[in-house]
């Protein structure tokens, strides 16, 4: 089992208060955070531009409603939160912070790869396999091109419903993994791509340097 306690007890006595207190007013930030066991996390601020840790807090949960408060008490102090790139938790990617977003491409492949597995045994599964390991090296215009066709060309595929009811009497689609692979990449096509639509911001597209 993992041994917390030395993390804990260093944190517990690390500044309550942000660290290297930013002197640039314009924050652009990268937000995320890392567990150690089930109950113990470590929600993490850095600017990119500096690339110092400025705000932790430890936590027992992610939740949106965490990073929105210590944003907060950034903008409270005067600063401008010019961009913020995250791991794309639910409710976090909402326009609650009034500036631009963008999600971790890394989270986004994850999520796509654990719907498919390693080895998908369909051929739509394998094409959409090779797509989404080319969504870091993409532009969104391409990217979503190459998707739409993949859609259309495995449509009825992706549509199959299964010949036996479930209890209550519809017949639910065959392939749900894959389609939840597909409308993931939908619902967050707003936010893939930010950094292309904000060039002068330099945003970072994963959260990878923190977790580095």
């Amino acid at each position: 089992m993992f041994d917390k306690n030395p993390i804990q007890r260093y944190l517990l006595k690390a500044p309550k208060t942000p660290l290297n207190q930013p002197k640039n007013h314009y924050l652009n930030l990268i937000i995320d955070t890392t567990f150690f066991g089930r109950n113990f996390g470590v929600m993490v601020f850095m600017d990119l531009h500096t690339k110092k840790v400025i705000y932790h807090q430890i936590v027992k949960t992610e939740k949106s409603v965490y990073y929105a408060v210590a944003v907060n008490k950034f903008r409270e102090k005067g600063y401008v939160i010019q961009s913020i790139t995250c791991d794309g938790k639910r409710g976090l990617l909402k326009d609650i912070f009034n500036t631009p977003i963008q999600l971790c491409q890394f989270h986004q492949v994850a999520i796509v790869m654990r719907k498919l597995t390693m080895d998908p045994k369909s051929e739509a599964g394998k094409e959409l396999k090779g797509l989404i390991n080319t969504l870091k090296s993409s532009v969104k215009n391409e990217f979503y091109r190459e998707l739409h066709c993949w859609y259309l060309k495995h449509k009825d595929y992706i549509d199959e419903r299964s010949e036996y009811p479930n209890e209550k009497g519809k017949y639910p689609f065959k392939h749900r993994k894959l389609r939840s692979a597909y409308a993931s990449l939908i619902r967050h096509q707003d936010y893939l791509f930010t950094f292309e639509k904000y060039p002068e911001l330099n945003m970072d597209k994963t959260t990878n340097r923190i977790e580095n």
